[in-house]
């Protein structure tokens, strides 16, 4: 058999096998249902249970109300067994509930925080707005910045030195801090305010005596200055009455004019005898009152609440004192500078 033959009868014997196998899958594979095969089916059920044929959409359509029809009712189901449980165990579990709260309640200490609503009712939260009202009174406190201080005995008692004349620290600054309490019979935002003032402040002067004549002799000549150490200290008492205006809010002028009672000491460190003495004065002033509230306001409201201080005021005046009695004549002038503080 040559070359050409062979090659006919495998190609032949290959057909042959390919045909043969295929016909044995064709005959294996099991037939599967297609979609047109369930639309088929489906269509057949109708039409044997008396309805028209319906189209793949109606069926979709339908297989949907019925899913909504089954889960509506079951909707309604378990929402019939919640309130059937409710209804059955609602006033116990309320009970429970109440008894719970109160058990708790016995075990906070008291004071303990309550609804934000209960704590701004009870003043005890910086959320609730801050209603300061009108102030009735006000304390504060000045020290002299910048004094012209002539205090001298009369003319009709003693040498007539001057209080510079001894005392050293007189020249320049020295403490002069009093204290004052004002009351507020009238306030107003508009008209301003009518106060009464009642202070105390406490001087105190150091220096070495002098002698009224300067002795002199053919070997010595005495010194004028005395070893002996004074401590002059006097203490202003005031009462006076104030008007402070409101014409601008934050700038307010003001004006006073009272009287001062001045009782006062001299001791000496030799077996010199104390004076003690009482002079009066009277006081003319003018300054103006800066509000300082503005600077912070959550400040302001914790000064409210710790402290009943409505208002800040820094303070600047002008003060002069004429003399009025006693054998000391106070004579005082000049800046001075302090804090107030309305409540």
């Amino acid at each position: 058999m040559n070359s050409s033959s062979r090659l006919f009868w495998f190609c032949a014997a290959l057909v042959i096998g390919l045909n043969s196998g295929l016909g044995v899958l064709a005959i294996a594979k099991p037939e599967t249902p297609t979609i047109d095969a369930i639309r088929k089916e489906i269509a057949e059920q109708e039409t044997d249970s008396g309805e028209e044929k319906i189209t793949s959409e109606d069926y979709a359509r339908k297989i949907k109300e019925r899913l909504v029809e089954e889960d509506s009712s079951n909707a309604k189901d378990y929402s019939k067994k919640i309130q059937n449980e409710l209804q059955e165990n609602g006033p116990a579990a309320q009970e429970n509930f109440e008894s719970y709260s109160k058990e708790i309640k016995k075990e906070l200490p008291d004071g303990s925080p309550l609804s934000t609503i209960a704590e701004v009712k009870a003043g005890r939260t910086e959320l609730d707005p801050v209603d300061f009202g009108s102030p009735n009174s006000s304390i504060g406190f000045r020290v002299g910045a910048s004094l012209s201080n002539e205090v001298q005995v009369s003319s009709a008692a003693g040498t007539g030195n001057t209080l510079t004349d001894v005392y050293e620290n007189t020249e320049g600054w020295y403490p002069d801090i009093s204290v004052f309490y004002d009351w507020y019979p009238f306030y107003s935002q508009y008209l301003g305010n009518l106060g009464f003032r009642f202070g105390a402040g406490l001087i105190v002067f150091r220096g070495f005596g002098r002698f009224e004549v300067t002795p002199a002799n053919n070997l010595n000549t005495f010194e004028a200055v005395s070893r002996t150490e004074f401590r002059f200290a006097y203490l202003p008492l005031e009462v006076s009455a104030n008007y402070r205006f409101n014409l601008f809010h934050f700038l307010k002028p003001s004006v006073q004019v009272g009287a001062l009672i001045i009782p006062y000491q001299e001791e000496r460190t030799d077996a010199g005898d104390t004076l003690r003495g009482l002079s009066t004065s009277l006081l003319f002033s003018g300054g103006v009152s800066l509000l300082l509230d503005w600077l912070s306001g959550r400040n302001r409201a914790s000064l409210y609440r710790v402290h009943s201080i409505k208002s800040t005021y820094l303070n600047i005046e002008y003060r002069f004192q004429q003399p009025l009695t006693g054998s000391v004549d106070f004579s005082t002038s000049g800046l001075y500078a302090g804090f107030s503080f309305d409540i």
